[in-house]
């Protein structure tokens, strides 16, 4: 006879599954269209210097909804969220395809996508963040992350084999693959967003906001998280101006930013046995300060092996960052608040992506693409060396087990 908690762990590792294709179609759909969007503005004459600007859209105005966003999902589920983001993520793609080539169109389409992957991202957290009882949160974001990873390196093979050895490809194709993916993204989030467990859809406490930020150690985790996420978006947007400038054939691009994926997803297998052998605050700490090198060596040598193996360092130094800080808001955020706590952490993320993009143009103005590399390992260092001071100074990440509500 099957026992209530084995039909439990049956129906979320079926949900588990959905959800892990879901994030890989939601990387897979980002990461094809992108890298296309920075192509087709390239071949509308905008100066590398404005393609921060261009990038800072796919943020903005997700900054805006976030925290309503994520008070949306505590008080009625992560479904709403996550069918409101597939609605947005097709209707960008279609944009794409559907318009003249334009730079309004590459911004319009630039915000509704940033606000689909917005509401998709939240959902899909939240659903993390509540799921399988007794589970570790950094285990559970880790496998999560991995399936992001994996979709942020399909979408990169995608665009190669599509864009195939010239330095600007057809654009059409490339967003044309990035709107299949959408679509199909979207034929999942059924079978995604429906929480289990009984007397989810309570409204959240009054204060919810200030309830989250009172927590001292949340504004670290939002600080790490903001500094990588913004790196790994400068990196998807800036790799193919850099590649345009060293001449490398699209292809080359694509399979750097595919080995970039790759690394991360090693990163990701092997974090719960780094944190078990050194600990979360010094594989925090060296995770930041050894992706601020790397970044930093990136655009040195023009060499395709030399970026490579730099390449792998950026993946794996920036791919243990995500899952940590995910896992850290998740275990100190109350139940009631949680989808709250999430969502500030990706308005930190996105407030990085609009003003780090913005401090990149400023910088190809003057130095070209190695200028935004070498902004990113700055920012990357000194948020490394704030994080260290500030967990020192409150003893560490803490490392506490899920919460089972």
């Amino acid at each position: 006879m099957t026992t209530v908690p084995a039909l439990v762990a049956d129906r979320w590792s079926l949900r588990w599954t959905a959800l892990a294709l879901h994030a890989v179609l939601l990387q897979c759909t980002v990461f094809i269209i992108r890298p296309t969007i920075s192509y087709q503005a390239i071949a509308l004459g905008v100066p590398s210097a404005w393609l921060g600007c261009l990038a800072a859209c796919f943020t903005i105005v997700p900054l805006a909804i976030a925290l309503l966003a994520g008070r949306l999902a505590d008080a009625r589920g992560e479904r709403s969220v996550l069918v409101a983001g597939a609605t947005l993520l097709v209707l960008a793609a279609l944009l794409f395809l559907v318009l003249p080539d334009t730079l309004p169109v590459l911004v319009a389409g630039s915000v509704l996508l940033g606000c689909g992957h917005l509401l998709t991202m939240l959902g899909q957290q939240s659903v993390v963040a509540g799921g399988e009882p007794g589970r570790d949160l950094v285990h559970a974001f880790g496998r999560f992350t991995l399936a992001q990873s994996l979709g942020q390196a399909i979408g990169p093979v995608v665009m190669g084999v599509l864009g195939g050895q010239a330095a600007r490809p057809d654009t059409h194709r490339l967003f044309l693959a990035g709107a299949c993916a959408a679509v199909a993204l979207a034929a999942l989030t059924g079978f995604v967003g429906a929480r289990p467990r009984a007397g989810r859809r309570t409204r959240p406490p009054g204060g919810a906001v200030r309830t989250v930020l009172a927590i001292p150690d949340l504004r670290v985790a939002i600080l790490a998280s903001l500094t990588v996420i913004a790196s790994v978006d400068l990196l998807v947007v800036y790799l193919p101006v850099l590649g345009t400038e060293q001449h490398l054939a699209t292809s080359v691009v694509g399979a750097l930013l595919t080995v970039r994926a790759v690394a991360s997803m090693a990163s990701r297998v092997l974090l719960a046995r780094w944190v078990r052998r050194f600990g979360r605050t010094p594989v925090l700490i060296a995770s930041l300060a050894g992706a601020a090198a790397t970044v930093a060596l990136l655009p040195v040598w023009p060499s395709v092996l030399v970026m490579g193996v730099v390449v792998i360092g950026v993946g794996l130094t920036l791919g243990v960052g995500q899952p940590m800080t995910m896992a850290w808001v998740a275990e100190l955020a109350p139940a009631p608040v949680r989808a709250t706590a999430l969502s500030l952490r990706l308005s930190g993320n996105r407030l990085g992506q609009t003003v780090l993009p913005a401090v990149a143009g400023l910088c190809a103005a003057g130095w070209g693409a190695a200028g935004v590399f070498w902004a990113m390992a700055v920012a990357l260092g000194t948020t490394g060396a704030l994080t260290r001071s500030a967990l020192v100074h409150s003893g560490g990440v803490p490392a506490q087990p899920a919460r089972t509500d």
